[in-house]
């Protein structure tokens, strides 16, 4: 497995900075943004790993492959990494990691076609060799298309992401089915903007750009179809499951979908648990 895909799940686990306006890019980062990048997703790990709903799931996610990642590249993730933002092109991820790494650990490392190197101040990129040599010798840079979206993030979001262009449904582990509706979707979106805060409970936007108002009407009537049709597939027994999909709000506006819940503690155990059950069984 590809030594980014491993740093993706301690970003599933959840320096820039965070601001009322959003999310502005730390320079740490945003000067090894590779050209091209069509999409950023960020995780505040010290953030995420503070809040009551990490606290109570943090077994369920100490996953096996963070203990391989260790073996494999000799350093705890779950321990050292307190900031992690990943760029994708629309076909590579180049993974940028900051964290508090022993000196021992600093060596450049290679998996095959990937590589794991470590810079000055707390910084380390891992991807193939021709993407961290396209980081380093740059320019680098948030292109403007992702800094207008990046200020649209939910305020104090642990867990951020935009995007502009084509989204990579492909490579999201969920279920088939359910890709398949939401494939059918991509061509009348041309952006996208996240945002998840943590607390006891927790609270997302998602902020979807349409190419068009038609376009903006298909997407609200597919996202508010996918909840309808789960809310009828509740047992009438699963109240729990069925206050989930009401606290789900869809809203149109004229060019875009707002997205939008907040979810109690309760709530939000429900959906950790629908999420872990769609990437387990997903295909």
């Amino acid at each position: 497995m590809r030594i980014a895909c491993l740093f993706c799940f301690v970003a599933l686990l959840g320096c820039h900075k965070y601001t009322g306006a959003g999310v502005e890019l730390d320079s740490s980062f945003a000067r090894y943004v590779p050209p091209g990048t069509k999409a950023l997703i960020g995780v505040k790990v010290d953030a995420l790993k503070n809040s009551e709903f990490y606290k109570r799931h943090e077994t369920q996610l100490k996953l096996p492959q963070l203990s391989a990642m260790q073996e494999r590249i000799g350093m705890d993730p779950a321990r050292d990494l307190t900031d992690i933002v990943l760029a994708w092109d629309g076909k590579q991820t180049l993974t940028m990691a900051h964290g508090a790494f022993k000196s021992e650990e600093t060596q450049p490392k290679t998996f095959g076609k990937e590589a794991l190197v470590f810079l000055p101040k707390g910084m380390a990129l891992a991807g193939t060799s021709d993407e961290i040599k396209s980081s380093l010798d740059g320019p680098g840079g948030v292109p403007e298309e992702l800094k207008t979206r990046l200020h649209g993030v939910l305020p104090n979001a642990q867990v951020w992401a935009a995007s502009y262009g084509v989204l990579p449904l492909s490579n999201i582990p969920i279920r088939s089915d359910t890709q398949s509706i939401l494939s059918n979707l991509v061509d009348y979106v041309n952006g996208t903007t996240l945002g998840i805060a943590f607390d006891a409970g927790a609270h997302l936007k998602l902020d979807i750009a349409c190419i068009s108002p038609e376009g903006a009407q298909r997407v609200n009537d597919a996202l508010r179809g996918l909840i309808g049709f789960a809310r009828l597939n509740t047992p009438d027994n699963q109240m729990d499951m069925l206050h989930l999909w009401d606290a789900i709000k869809v809203e149109k506006k004229e060019r875009g979908v707002v997205v939008h819940a907040d979810l109690s503690a309760g709530l939000a155990d429900k959906l950790f648990g629908q999420v872990a059950g769609m990437s387990k069984f997903g295909r």
